[in-house]
């Protein structure tokens, strides 16, 4: 069963925030939402009983940084909530 992928409006703007190539960005989205509208259980639970799971996101573009994603699901959606910029090694 495939989920609808549904952007919080926080997600949105934290998103719109970070994208220094937007075109970039949005197939890294895409990327994690097709993985995610599968199988939302790919991430990991923030805490035991917490309904929040998040996923990295790992970009092969040098001018795209990794993301941390928060979201949480149900039968029907997944939504995104939130993320944050993931530090690189160098």
């Amino acid at each position: 069963m495939l989920r609808d992928i549904v952007e919080e409006n926080s997600f949105s703007e934290q998103l719109a925030a970070l994208e220094d190539n937007a075109k970039r960005a949005d197939e890294l989205i895409l990327g994690v939402g097709w993985i995610l509208a599968r199988n939302p259980r790919m991430g990991w639970q923030v805490g035991h009983e917490s309904k929040v799971w998040m996923i990295f996101s790992n970009s092969d573009y040098a001018d795209i940084d990794d993301l941390t994603i928060y979201y949480t699901f149900n039968a029907e959606n997944v939504y995104l909530l939130a993320l944050e910029r993931a530090l690189r090694e160098e």
